[in-house]
């Protein structure tokens, strides 16, 4: 736990005494790569932070293909937060890429200790807008930026990526088919 309090700390000065009450509600967590974390239709309570490991977060179309929207990595967190806001169940799958290390709280007993800890709360809010920064990230560079582009800043955002998950899923996560991935790391090779 001690790493998931300096990350929280960094985001909302919570104190050590804050923490021993937050730490209840945290539980680690390890899954193995290609475990489903949470799956659509699952009861959307829980909130993760990723110690290491990949996981991403994918939906299904009605003609069964699988879309990757989203892939998160160590010092991230993901959930099913509009489904939790909203009091649904998940519409999406979070799944693990790699073996990942978690840490797993529960949403609505977390939120039960603000007003006694406030700054839980605040931590709360940056956990959320953080989540928000990066999704709206990805859909601003889906919008405005070529696949190659893409490719490349999501190797600089994830040194390594080719050798931790497949192909076809960065493929599905940039919007590409396996084959113009395969080209365009080619082409990046050439130059």
């Amino acid at each position: 736990m001690n790493t998931f309090y300096q990350f929280a700390n960094k985001l909302a000065s919570i104190s050590e005494e804050e923490f021993e009450h937050f730490k209840p509600h945290l539980a680690p967590k390890i899954y193995k790569a290609n475990t489903i974390i949470c799956n659509i239709g699952d009861e959307a309570k829980y909130l993760y932070f990723i110690k290491s490991g990949v996981v991403r977060t994918s939906i299904i179309s009605d003609n069964g293909k699988v879309f990757t929207r989203a892939l998160y990595s160590e010092n991230e967190f993901f959930g099913p937060l509009s489904s939790m806001i909203k009091g649904e169940r998940s519409s999406f799958i979070y799944e693990a890429l790699t073996d990942c290390e978690l840490v797993r709280s529960e949403h609505m007993e977390v939120q039960k200790l603000y007003g006694k800890y406030p700054r839980l709360m605040r931590f709360e809010l940056k956990v959320l807008a953080s989540v928000y920064i990066k999704m709206e990230k990805t859909i601003i560079n889906l919008g405005t930026k070529n696949a190659k582009e893409r490719y490349q800043k999501l190797l600089v955002r994830f040194k390594g990526i080719e050798k931790l998950i497949p192909q076809y899923q960065i493929a599905s996560y940039l919007g590409i088919t396996p084959i113009q991935l395969s080209r365009i790391r080619k082409s990046m090779l050439s130059q």
